[in-house]
């Protein structure tokens, strides 16, 4: 896999913007908002040291799979992944518990 710098600081670039729309929106009081944000910048994060490794990965959204694939290249990391994910689990229990009910027919 062929990737620049440039390509590796891009992912870095969103994801600082993905943490500064979740201060704003923190701010503002919105949380689930912010959460999403948040989301979107470890996701980034993650990809960004793939993309440094040249390690080719998927087009998911999915925190778990894309820490397998970073620990596979440094296990130290395997430790904070697993608070990490810990963490997300907590958050998407909060989300769900904040929105309104589903329609049931």
């Amino acid at each position: 896999m062929q990737v620049s710098t440039s390509t590796v600081e891009e992912w870095i670039r969103r994801g600082h913007a993905d943490l500064g729309s979740a201060t704003l929106l923190l701010r503002a009081g919105y949380v689930q908002e912010a959460l999403f944000h948040c989301q979107q910048a470890a996701e980034k994060a993650l990809k960004a040291f793939l993309a440094s490794k040249r390690q080719p990965f998927p087009r998911i959204h999915d925190l778990a799979e894309l820490g397998l694939l970073c620990s596979a290249f440094d296990p130290s990391l395997e430790e904070l992944l697993a608070q990490a994910l810990g963490l997300a689990a907590q958050v998407v229990t909060e989300i769900e518990r904040r929105l309104p009910p589903p329609c049931t027919s």
